[in-house]
Parts: C-alpha cells; structure tokens; sequence
C-alpha cells in the first residue's frame, strides 16, 4: 500500500478494505461511498479547485463499476480502477499531494 501498488496477498486485499470500511469509502455491503470520497478529498487536496475537479473525475469514473461480492477483492478493483484513472490524467504513483 506504501507503494501504491496493487496488493500480491489477500491479506493485503482485506487490509485495504477494512481501510476503506474505517474511513467509511466502503459500507458493509462493499459499496463505494462517493460523497465520503469526496470529502476525503477535499481534506487532502485543501479544497483545490483544479485539484478537485481531477479528484470528483476519478472518483466519479469509479464510483459504479462493477467489483467483486467479496469486500478484500472489491477494495483491490476499486484501487486499481483509481490508479487507471489517475494514470490516464497524467498522475502517476510519485505525485505529491
């Protein structure tokens, strides 16, 4: 996860979800949760206009996709859904917040 690479464990996979469960991205049926996402971003991104406008695309572009009904794998494809995004925007695993 430090690395900003796709988890080689389940027990990696279920690390990023219990995660995303605490910081409430995911509710118990393993849905994403869009508007806590956002806020989520907000406080990372200090409001940012520019910075947001790329955040809610990401967010938004991932928000639906279809993961798995298993949590730890429905966490690894919404990482990896994020960091497709994020790719295609130009952000690759270096940026700085």
């Amino acid at each position: 996860m430090l690395e900003r690479k796709p988890a080689s464990t389940m027990e990696g996979k279920c690390l990023r979800a219990c995660l995303m469960k605490k910081f409430e991205m995911m509710d118990t049926s393993g849905k994403f949760a869009t508007e806590i996402a956002l806020k989520h971003a907000e406080k990372v991104t200090d409001g940012n206009a520019d910075k947001m406008k790329v955040a809610s695309e990401i967010i938004n572009a991932c928000a639906n996709i279809q993961v798995s009904s298993d949590h730890c794998q429905a966490a690894e494809d919404y990482g990896k859904c994020f960091k497709q995004q994020a790719n295609a925007r130009g952000i690759d695993e270096n940026y700085q917040f």
